[in-house]
């Protein structure tokens, strides 16, 4: 039994989860995180609304980050899915965040991924690099065998970045998802576990 599975058992929870790639670091939020995640949230509401579901009133609040603390490790613990904030490992700075959740219910080993990412750090291929990350760690340790994303036919970016980490499109959901009070059409996007690697 190795050291990580003695203190789950002794424990009862699972270790803290942390991923690191070049330049990146991914981790559950932590208490600490407030703060930045207020200040780069805030800087990018103008661009963030839009293309995500409607803000809770207390987005930004102690109390909604607590929520969004609470959630994270709800998810990490029940073997769920992951809820990870980006940093640049230089620097430590706070820059964006990807959630992946397990979509179990007559669905297993199927998972949906969304991302935010901090508008001064777009077009460095940070995102690309922290969401092949989460996608082989997917993949490999939590055998997942298919990873869905959805997009805005509008969010160029978001497109190009998907198709970039070997997304295949696979069509477009009428009224899918409530984004900024409305239901919008969503272009569908999936990763199977057997498609070949995709290079950072």
């Amino acid at each position: 039994m190795s050291m990580r599975e003695v203190l789950e058992t002794i424990t009862g929870r699972r270790p803290q989860l942390a991923l690191s790639s070049t330049n990146l670091m991914l981790r559950i939020p932590e208490a600490t995180d407030f703060a930045e995640f207020v200040r780069v949230r805030r800087a990018n509401a103008e661009r963030l609304r839009p293309v995500e579901p409607t803000w809770a009133r207390d987005a930004l609040s102690r109390s909604g980050f607590r929520r969004r603390l609470r959630h994270a490790q709800d998810l990490h613990q029940r073997q769920q899915g992951l809820a990870l904030f980006i940093f640049l490992k230089d620097t430590n700075k706070l820059i964006g965040g990807i959630t992946l959740s397990w979509l179990d219910e007559g669905r297993p080993g199927t998972a949906m991924v969304g991302y935010w990412l901090d508008g001064a750090h777009e077009g460095q291929g940070l995102m690309k690099e922290g969401l092949l990350e989460v996608c082989r760690h997917a993949h490999g340790s939590c055998k997942i065998r298919r990873i869905e994303a959805a997009c805005l036919p509008e969010n160029a970016r978001s497109v190009k970045l998907l198709e970039a980490c070997g997304f295949e499109r696979e069509g477009l959901a009428r009224q899918y998802l409530n984004i900024n009070g409305a239901h919008r059409d969503h272009l569908l996007f999936a990763r199977l576990q057997a498609d070949p690697p995709i290079s950072e």
